[in-house]
Parts: structure tokens; C-alpha cells; sequence
């Protein structure tokens, strides 16, 4: 947040900058700011040190007093304050509020994050009649929406720790998220309101999503997620080019654990690096179904493509399930129902 003031003709005329500041900030709860000032390029270096000495700390004071806020004395606040004289500037970088949470999935057309056109990249298009977007909701559509009818917010940013396919269930103890509110201008949440949200969420899309532990967090815990080491269980329902029979599908399991290489999918090949990877699998237990279909379920390391684990996707993962049984088959219908959490 920006705003622009005109330099009086006495430049450091702390009561009117103070007027401005507190104008600004009317409707922003916060406990804690920081001041930093960009002084006009004309003055000297012995100007300036006397300028922090007397006028910055006048103006530190006065806000305090103002606002009832205090100065925090470490490097990040509820509100920094950058006054730039020289651009005739006011600078306002509220800090986001973090919300931890945990999410089940259970539809199989419901993306994880807002899913932008790729024609236009968000901005609206015919292709995407205007919209910017590809799909109606998302999970983090939904969860926006119950948090602004509580909440102001400028922006809301989902960080997930993984994603699940649109079209992959996410059962058993569920995935780990954070949800970052930008420029909130509530910062008194308490457990009590996040408890009302997270129901009022379960009782009107439990055919979407489950969500639960919602409390706040610190901006330290989204990177934690995402670097945090796991390993996912997988329900797998695959189907055959051609009949299988049990002695097929004993192959699998002679060997219960394996060391796969994976090539980029062409799936996601847009946004991944082209590069192999190498991920640990194991087969838990496999299943017929009929003569073409059989289910197999497997733990396996966090970044497995699992999809192309079933085909092989032209020798690009090896080994993969077709070639194990020397018979093509596909991935039809895919469930995360565990993730184990170091």
C-alpha cells in the first residue's frame, strides 16, 4: 500500500506526517510497526545523523503516542513505514497473517489452487470466456471464500505442502497447508473463529473437502512444509490393453520394494525440470478385479509420479508396472489414503 503526500515548507514536520500515517492506517489492526525514512538527496551525511537523532525519533514517539502502537525492535513488524522524500512516498508493507490447516479432497474435478488459463495466463480471453480461469472452484477458492466473509483481506495465497492431480482423491489423515492473507487488515484472530469457519466449511462442501486444525501460524512453518520429507500411501485402480491372470499380477510382488527412475512426465513437463529422478517404492498389496482391472496399493517416496509408475509412459520410468507384467496398462482412478510425516 502507497500514498503520496506533498512536502510542507517545513519538509520534517512531524505532526503532519503523523496526521497522514494515522489517516492511512485507520482501519489496520496491528501492535508493532517499523520506520524506515529515504532523506532528499541534498542532504549531507552530518545532516542525517542529526536528522535520526531528533526528527526520526520525534516522529517514532509520535506515533506511538497516536496510534498506541510501539516500535518493535527487531527486523520485522505487524507494519513497516518507509517515508521517501525524495519520491514524495509513503510506503505501507503489512505483513501476512499465516493460517495452518490440513485438507481432505473428495472430488476428482477439483483443482488444489486456482487454475489460470494458460492461453492468457489469467488475464481473460475468449478461450477462457473472459474469466482468466479454467475451472469454477477450487480448494483454494472455497477456503477464501468462508475467510472473507470474517475477514479483509487484499489477497490470498495458497501454499500446499504437494498437490494432488484434479482428478486424485485426498483421504486418510489429509494434506498440510498454509494459507497466507495478504495486507489483512484484521490481525485478532482467534481460535474461536477459525473453529466457525472450519465448520461452516465442512457443513456446506463436505461433498468437496474436509478441512481441520486450522490455527495460526508463522511464516517460518510454509517453508517447513514444503521441504518436509514423506511418503504417501496409493490406492491404484489400473487397467489392462489385454486379460491378465494371477500369475501376472504375482509378478509384481515378487520383488516388494523398488528403486524407480522417472523422467519427466509430458504432463507436467511445462512446469517441472526435465530431469530423472529416482524415487523408492512398495508394493503392499495387489488385487484382481476382472480380467482387464485390478487394484495394487503401494507407499511411495513424496514425488513420485505414480500415473506413469502404472504405464511406463514409453520407457520413460523404469520400472514401471506395465513392464513388470509385460502387458500396457493405465492408471483409471487414483487415491492418496495416507501420508506418512517424518
Amino acid at each position: 500500500m502507497m500514498t503520496n503526500f506533498e512536502i510542507p515548507e517545513d519538509k520534517f514536520n512531524v505532526k503532519y506526517l503523523i496526521n497522514i500515517i494515522k489517516e492511512d492506517l485507520k482501519e489496520y489492526q496491528f501492535e508493532t510497526f517499523n520506520l524506515g525514512i529515504s532523506y532528499p538527496y541534498s542532504v549531507t551525511e552530518e545532516e542525517k545523523l542529526l536528522l535520526k537523532k531528533e526528527f526520526q525519533y520525534d516522529l517514532v514517539v509520535g506515533i506511538e503516542k497516536e496510534l498506541l502502537k510501539k516500535r518493535t525492535e527487531v527486523s520485522f513488524g505487524d507494519i513497516d513505514i518507509i517515508i521517501d522524500f525524495n519520491y514524495k512516498q509513503i510506503e505501507y508493507k503489512i505483513t501476512s497473517l499465516y493460517i495452518y490447516g490440513i485438507y481432505n479432497k473428495y472430488s476428482r474435478e477439483l483443482p488444489q489452487t486456482i487454475d489460470f488459463c494458460y492461453k492468457c495466463r489469467g488475464k481473460g480471453c475468449s478461450f477462457c470466456n473472459n474469466t482468466g480461469i479454467l475451472r469454477n472452484i477450487s480448494i483454494q477458492e472455497i477456503i477464501e471464500k468462508y475467510l472473507r466473509e470474517k475477514y479483509n483481506f487484499k489477497e490470498l495465497k495458497f501454499h500446499g505442502a504437494g498437490r494432488e492431480d484434479i482428478d486424485v482423491l485426498m483421504l486418510g489423515n489429509g494434506r498440510e497447508f498454509i494459507i497466507e492473507m495478504t495486507e489483512p487488515k484484521e490481525r485478532k484472530i482467534n481460535e474461536k473463529e477459525l473453529l466457525e469457519i472450519e465448520n461452516n466449511i465442512n457443513n456446506n462442501e463436505k461433498e468437496k473437502i474436509k478441512i481441520s486444525n486450522l490455527k495460526i501460524t508463522e511464516k517460518e512453518k510454509v517453508a517447513e512444509i514444503k521441504n518436509e520429507k514423506y511418503f504417501k500411501k496409493y490406492k491404484v485402480t489400473a487397467e489392462c490393453e489385454t486379460e491378465i491372470n494371477q500369475e501376472d499380477l504375482d509378478k509384481i510382488t515378487i520383488n516388494k520394494e523398488f528403486k524407480i527412475k522417472q523422467f519427466t512426465p509430458k504432463r507436467v513437463a511445462k512446469r517441472r525440470a526435465l530431469i530423472t529422478r529416482e524415487r523408492s517404492v512398495e508394493i503392499l498389496e495387489v488385487k484382481k478385479i476382472n480380467n482387464t482391472i485390478f487394484e495394487i496399493e503401494i507407499k511411495a517416496e513424496a514425488g513420485l509420479y505414480v500415473k506413469e509408475f502404472v504405464s511406463g509412459e514409453g520407457e520413460k520410468t523404469k520400472p514401471s508396472i506395465s513392464e513388470i507384467i509385460n502387458i500396457n496398462c493405465k492408471c483409471i482412478k487414483l487415491d492418496v489414503t495416507w501420508i506418512y510425516r517424518e
